[in-house]
């Protein structure tokens, strides 16, 4: 006997609506929801757990858009910051 196909559209990405909560998740053995916009947790928004936080508002579906920009903002940070020697080495790179 096949076990039923799990439905994908009940498993979604969400984040905190505010990221300086903690917020543990007891299926995952009491880890915290992310606080990461850039890294947002799958949820099951027909478990009764996460079907409240997303009526309260505690969490919410993560936008593909802002989560790309959250991405992007992060290495942006973790990118070295340009020295004037290394920009006028690529405004003029020697021959």
């Amino acid at each position: 006997m096949s076990m039923p196909a799990l439905d994908p559209a009940r498993f979604v990405p969400a984040v905190l609506s505010d990221t300086t909560h903690k917020l543990p998740m007891p299926d995952r053995g009491g880890r915290f929801f992310s606080q990461d916009l850039a890294a947002p947790e799958t949820v099951d928004i027909f478990d009764p757990f996460y079907a409240s936080l997303l009526a309260d508002g505690s969490i919410r579906r993560a936008c593909p858009v802002a989560t790309a920009a959250a991405v992007e903002a992060k290495a942006a940070e973790s990118r070295p910051a340009a020295t004037p020697a290394a920009e006028a080495e690529a405004e003029h790179p020697a021959a």
